[in-house]
Order: C-alpha cells, then structure tokens, then sequence
C-alpha cells in the first residue's frame, strides 16, 4: 500500500486543466461570471492542447459574450 502510494501516475484522459474546468463550471453555476472565467482561462494556459476537446476555448466565447466583453 506504502510503494504505491508512491507512485506517479496520471490516469487515462487526465489532463492538468481539469480542476480549473471543474472550478469554472461551479462558478458559473453560482452565477460569479467573472470568476468562471477566470478559471476557465487558467485551464486554458494549463493545457492549450487540450482546451479545444474540452470546450474551454468556446465557454470563454460563451462568458465574455454574456459580460459584454
């Protein structure tokens, strides 16, 4: 149990922006656009590659058309 505690893994279809992607939902559920997309953009710069599958670059789009930005 200890050695593989020890391990450094990542699992299949984890990529680092998934936590700010998480974040950003819940924020933009509490209705703080702002702060949505804040960790939206963070997501986008943890993982560029990766934000087009994950929709992050259109929810940028998305928020800042509902902030009048």
């Amino acid at each position: 149990m200890r050695k593989a505690l020890t391990l450094h893994t990542t699992p299949a279809g984890y990529t680092p922006l998934l936590p700010y992607r998480a974040l950003a939902t819940m924020y933009y559920e509490a209705g703080d656009y702002r702060g949505a997309l804040g960790f939206l953009k963070r997501a986008q710069q943890m993982d560029p590659v990766a934000s087009p599958t994950n929709n992050v670059d259109r929810d940028i789009q998305i928020v800042e058309g509902m902030m009048g930005k």
